[in-house]
């Protein structure tokens, strides 16, 4: 009697954990969601008929949803994406790149972020990770349908269950290589929305080596000086056609532009600075010859005030009055960030070439300065700048080169040729409490001067270091600095 007893309870405990088998087996209804590699509807009709029934449900629910056709290849997602930039908006329904939103260049705000996204079990999941302000890092979330754009590009949300009531994760597919990531934080009790939208490349891709290039919107080609001044614009890329644009030629009055301030001067002539823009290019046309000049002796003849993320390329720029009568340099920046200039001629009669204030990163590349009448370089308070493979040649005057308060400033490759230092007692290398200011396989020749290098009032303070260096200027009974070598060019 006991056995049958315990035959029947071993029955029931069966039949129930039959059921609940039974029960696991179904499909959670969340995963009809999940973006499937290509196949898995066909593996799908090959269920039995209960999960036939759970697809044709499915189907019926996606189509409502309007989350993509079922021939799109969403494998596309795959791969290991770096991100490249990033801005904010203070919208959750505005997650497109926009000029009223500052850009952020990963690489200059120290922020590093990947995102791999990969097929598992027929499903597509990522992995996210970012280091610099804040550190994070989620892994396993699962890609979701979303809506298609307007132009089709295929969407998906991160289904992250741990913040998704708080934060709404998408991605967007913009093209082969370029996947739009959208972080929506909801503070709905508050009253606050925020979105930041970033910008990933592919890594390893060709967009890869142009990865500074989206951080514009809009893109702009110009053939006059007022075009220019008018086309001046956060997140712009200015193309300007060849020829010369003389800021003397702008009536400043009819300037609209509230980025660009001019003041005039006692003979009518106005100088012009670009103010407080962020992500602007202006360069030359491939090809094209192109001038920027001033016959205003009194006026910089570009010049920059609280911008962030200028390039300029491919430009030559001046002033073009008499040597020795002017006053203003030829490209001045003033509390700026991230400023770089390639490829250009910066020729007197300006003060400086460059004359740089309250500046964190400055990159000059194959650029040549030349006929200045004060200097060449004037930085004060200055910090990470680099001159690579650059010609300062035929200037005049005072230090050729001034360092006041500046930190690590580089100069390599570069070519100092013809210059001479009229006045008497200045050095042609003046450094004043600096550090970490170097010369590196740079050579002198030519040039003419009492006094090489001074480095200012305390010398402890200053470092100032020349590396495989190469003096040829032929004066005599003067030391140099250890690191250069004094060679004869007869």
């Amino acid at each position: 009697m006991k056995k049958l007893q315990v035959q029947g309870v071993i029955l029931i405990i069966t039949a129930m954990l039959s059921a609940v088998l039974l029960s696991a087996c179904g499909k959670n209804p969340e995963d009809k969601e999940l973006i499937p590699k290509q196949g898995t509807k066909q593996e799908a009709e090959a269920e039995t008929k209960i999960e036939a029934d759970v697809e044709a449900e499915t189907k019926s629910e996606v189509e409502t949803e309007g989350v993509g056709s079922v021939d799109e290849d969403w494998d596309d997602f795959c791969g290991n994406w770096m991100l490249v930039g990033f801005e904010y908006s203070d919208s959750i329904d505005d997650t497109e790149p926009s000029v009223d939103h500052s850009y952020y260049y990963a690489e200059h705000e120290w922020i590093f972020s990947e995102i791999l996204i990969y097929d598992e079990e027929n499903s597509l999941y990522a992995d996210y990770s970012r280091t610099g302000y804040a550190t994070e890092s989620i892994n396993g979330m699962a890609l979701v349908k979303q809506d298609p754009t307007s132009d089709g590009q295929p969407v998906a949300r991160l289904r992250n269950r741990r913040d998704e009531k708080e934060t709404v994760r998408t991605l967007t597919l913009i093209g082969e290589n370029e996947l739009r990531y959208c972080e929506q934080e909801l503070g709905l009790e508050m009253g606050l929305e925020h979105v930041m939208i970033c910008t990933y490349l592919r890594e390893g891709s060709k967009e890869m080596e142009q990865k500074k290039e989206y951080q514009y919107v809009n893109e702009v080609t110009v053939s006059t000086v007022q075009e220019l001044a008018e086309a001046i614009q956060n997140r712009t890329k200015i193309i300007l056609k060849e020829g010369t644009y003389n800021f003397s030629d702008l009536n400043c009055e009819s300037i609209k532009n509230p980025n660009i301030d001019w003041i005039r001067n006692y003979d009518g002539l106005a100088e012009y600075t670009v103010r407080n823009v962020q992500n602007l290019c202006i360069e030359a046309e491939e090809g094209a010859k192109v001038e920027l000049s001033t016959e205003n002796s009194y006026a910089r003849a570009l010049g920059f005030e609280e911008c962030q993320e200028i390039t300029l390329r491919g430009l030559t720029c001046g002033h073009e009055v008499e040597p020795g009568y002017c006053t203003g340099s030829v490209l001045y920046f003033n509390h700026c960030s991230h400023i770089a200039i390639d490829n250009c001629n910066l020729y007197g009669s300006g003060t400086y070439g460059i004359e740089a204030y309250n500046i964190f990163g400055l990159t000059i590349d194959d650029t040549d300065i030349y006929e200045c009448t004060y200097g060449l370089v004037w930085f004060s308070a200055v910090e990470m700048a680099a001159f690579t493979n650059c010609d300062f040649m035929t200037s005049e005057q005072y230090s050729m080169f001034s360092f006041i308060g500046c930190y690590s400033i580089v100069l390599d490759d570069c070519k100092i040729i013809g210059n001479e230092t009229k006045s008497e007692g200045t050095p042609f290398i003046t450094c004043q409490d600096s550090l970490s200011v170097s010369f590196e396989n740079c050579l002198f020749r030519g040039n003419e001067y009492q006094v090489f290098l001074e480095e200012g009032y305390n010398p402890p303070t200053n470092t100032i270091v020349f590396t495989n260096c190469t003096v040829g200027d032929e004066m005599q009974d003067l030391d140099y600095p250890e690191g250069i070598t004094q060679v004869s060019y007869r």
